[in-house]
């Protein structure tokens, strides 16, 4: 009984190995195994089995076995490029406003603004209407006509044409006779500028080689209190 089973068991590992592909169907594998001396042969289908022979089927792959123990963590790779920037986020929403500084009064109780300070002797105080400086005399009460010292520039020979002022009087409000005035908000122009005229130097065109200069418009302004104010200032914290 030995000797069929291991020629059965041969014939059957020769099979595996040159033929089942021409017999299966899938993963199955068809034989017709003879009963008399145990021969098998491979075939297509069962139907193929003769009277003496009786069909058998078997499977290629087996029953899947259970899951293996996790493998050991593998060292960590190099670090990769750095990604492309990002696009940039929503703006923010508005802060809180922050703490008004002190607020100025003049000796009659008119208000004229916050942030006072001394500048060479004179006393600046921010108007928030404006959103212009303005420096007080200790003395007057008023603008003084020396400080800020004015520069007015002219497109024209002898002080004709538009007139303009200097980057230095970006913001500050200043006196030209009995009026105040400040600069536009509004980008500087670089200009060819062929005059000027200091009013509080004597009021004399002085003629200026054309070249460019950054100046800008300014405008007549009303201030929120009646100059000139009354003395001494003081102030609220």
């Amino acid at each position: 009984m030995k000797k069929p089973a291991i020629v059965v068991g041969m014939i059957f590992a020769i099979l595996i190995v040159l033929g089942f592909d021409c017999y299966g169907h899938g993963n199955t594998i068809y034989g017709c195994y003879q009963k008399k001396d145990g021969h098998l042969r491979i075939v297509s289908s069962m139907k193929a089995c003769r009277p003496s022979e009786t069909p058998i089927s078997w499977n290629i792959l087996g029953p899947q076995g259970p899951a293996g123990p996790a493998g050991p963590q593998g060292i960590q790779g190099p670090a990769g490029p750095a990604g492309p920037q990002g696009p940039i986020g929503p703006q923010g929403p508005q802060g809180m406003p922050g703490p008004q500084g002190p607020r100025v009064y003049d000796a009659n109780g008119q208000f004229l603004g916050i942030l006072p300070a001394i500048w060479d002797g004179f006393i600046s105080v921010f108007i928030p209407t404006l959103s212009k400086f303005i420096f007080i005399s200790p003395e007057s009460g008023d603008v003084d006509p020396f400080f800020p010292l004015v520069y007015l520039y002219f497109e024209g020979m002898n002080c004709t044409e538009d007139s303009y002022v200097d980057m230095n009087m970006r913001y500050q409000v200043f006196k030209l006779g009995s009026n105040y005035f400040a600069a536009k908000e509004m980008p500087a122009d670089c200009l060819n500028i062929k005059s000027v005229f200091a009013p509080a130097l004597g009021g004399q065109c002085r003629p200026r080689s054309s070249t460019c200069i950054p100046v800008l418009e300014y405008h007549e302004v009303t201030l929120p209190f009646t100059m000139p104010v009354a003395l001494p200032l003081h102030f609220e914290y």
